[in-house]
């Protein structure tokens, strides 16, 4: 046997065991390396399973969930990674894909989790439920709004959170779904971020907040909600017997939504009950939201009703179609403060730079910029609230 003979032979067998092992460091120290510039932290072991791996095809033919479902009981409680290459992946979502505790899920950016169109009211692409210590990163969740085969129903979401602590959604696009892009649901999830994520052509929400205990909204763009109402970019609005605290809304933008950009809301029967608190909403630029009048009491850049305790701050709020800012329904004891308030163009009752109505009382609005708004720059219509230095 001649030594080119014996090299191949070394070769044939060697190669194909070390080459997973190559590839398996190089991504665990790719992510190692941007986790230290990035909101999700690293892995914490070098464990990566590829889809592929587990049959998944990325063919936009093929229904992909239970090899991508697979790849993720692999990893889970590994602290490990799921790693979902460049292709389009039809996921069941009625199924759902349920990502679980101690892993990171990691999209590439040409990786898009397409829902097979379905006629269910309540489906997620994905599902976080009652888990812990969970990045998902990157890629894109496509829904199915426009092959939706029913009309009814608005919970067909991107990715929803239940009941889980320590997570961290990084880079994730959520685009044309039936509901809401991002939704945090029952069972108090806690220490939640959202990191540069976008929600883009959504049909109810970009994101709903029902109940939580630690969200970060950072760096973040919602754009584009239109379909039903509420139609906003984040509407923060508990259910009976919930509470959303300790939320951070910051430095994000929120373009084009049908009817608000941040919309926090009370419904009046659960005073007592349920609770919005610990509220900060800074940095943020608001351009052209309220395109469409689905409820004139609730649309504007941003809009807080029957809530308290509220900051607003350093905001931009550009070419809304309706009030810039607008406190209603016996709100009190929030602050609007350094925000710059222009162009707020629309006739009729609402097109203010800022609007305090229906008992809203209390309130400090103070060294904001607020011009050229048709109606007027603010207007106090029940007195009570410390206008200053605007």
């Amino acid at each position: 046997m001649s030594y080119d003979d014996i090299a191949d032979r070394i070769l044939r067998i060697i190669f194909p065991a070390i080459v997973p092992a190559i590839v398996l460091v190089y991504l665990f120290t790719v992510s190692m390396a941007s986790a230290a510039t990035s909101c999700a932290s690293g892995p914490t072991s070098p464990l990566v399973v590829n889809v592929k791996s587990t049959g998944a095809k990325g063919d936009g033919v093929t229904n992909d969930t239970a090899a991508i479902q697979a790849a993720v009981n692999r990893v889970t409680g590994t602290g490990g990674t799921v790693y979902v290459p460049d292709g389009t992946y039809m996921i069941d979502a009625v199924t759902m894909l349920f990502v679980k505790s101690n892993m990171t899920f990691q999209m590439s950016s040409g990786a898009i989790l397409r829902a097979i169109p379905n006629n269910q009211r309540d489906y997620n692409i994905i599902r976080i439920n009652f888990a812990s210590n969970v990045n998902v990163i990157g890629g894109t969740l496509q829904g199915e709004r426009y092959q939706h085969l029913v009309t009814t129903g608005e919970f067909g979401m991107g990715l929803a959170i239940y009941g889980s602590r320590n997570v961290i959604i990084e880079g994730v696009t959520a685009r044309d779904n039936w509901g809401d892009g991002f939704y945090l649901g029952t069972s108090n999830p806690t220490n939640i971020t959202f990191c540069a994520v976008t929600a883009d052509n959504n049909r109810r929400q970009g994101m709903s907040i029902i109940t939580a205990n630690g969200v970060v909204v950072k760096n973040s763009t919602f754009e584009n909600t239109n379909g039903t109402a509420p139609a906003a970019g984040i509407d923060i609005e508990p259910d009976a017997n919930d509470t959303a605290t300790n939320v951070q809304i910051l430095n994000s933008q929120f373009l084009n939504n049908d009817e608000v950009g941040v919309l926090l809301t009370l419904n009046p029967a659960y005073n007592g009950s349920s609770f919005i608190r610990n509220v900060t909403i800074n940095g943020n630029t608001m351009i052209g939201n309220d395109r469409h009048f689905y409820n004139v009491e609730s649309e504007g850049g941003i809009v807080l009703l029957n809530v308290s305790g509220i900051i607003v701050t350093n905001n931009a709020v550009y070419n809304d179609i309706k009030d810039g800012i607008h406190l209603g329904q016996a709100g009190t004891i929030s602050s609007a403060n350094n925000n710059t308030i222009t162009g707020n163009i629309i006739t009729g009752n609402h097109r203010y730079g800022i609007l305090l109505e229906d008992g809203s009382t209390g309130n400090t609005i103070n060294n904001n910029s607020v011009r050229d708004n048709t109606a007027g720059d603010i207007l106090d219509q029940v007195g009570g609230n410390t206008i200053t230095n605007n």
